[in-house]
């Protein structure tokens, strides 16, 4: 699985640098509402949409699971809370109680 991850991330890797290496041109680029030109070499206008596109999906993905890391971190306390629990229970097995006294009453 580690392998075939890996070869996925070298061939996006590539084809991201090829799209660089390739289109380096220089051209002009218009946002409507202000009119206003700015002079991007095209590789930027492709790579930029995508690295904001992954940078709002991993902020989604991480703010989704919000609850499992919060459920993970209870997990993690009632686990280390049992784990002392054990422990002294284990202990107080092991050490020899006083003798119980055993008292009659009278009649």
């Amino acid at each position: 699985m580690a392998a075939l991850r890996f070869i996925i991330g070298l061939i996006i890797t590539i084809s991201i640098a090829l799209i660089a290496v390739l289109n380096r041109d220089i051209i002009s680029f218009t946002w409507s509402p202000l009119h206003n030109s700015i002079d991007l070499p095209i590789y930027a206008l492709i790579l930029a949409p995508m690295a904001i596109g992954f940078i709002f999906g991993g902020a989604v993905v991480w703010i989704n699971s919000s609850k499992l890391r919060k459920e993970k971190r209870k997990q993690k306390k009632n686990i280390k809370m049992l784990e002392k629990e054990v422990a002294n229970l284990k202990e107080d097995k092991f050490t020899p109680a006083a003798p119980a006294i055993i008292v009659k009453e009278k009649e």
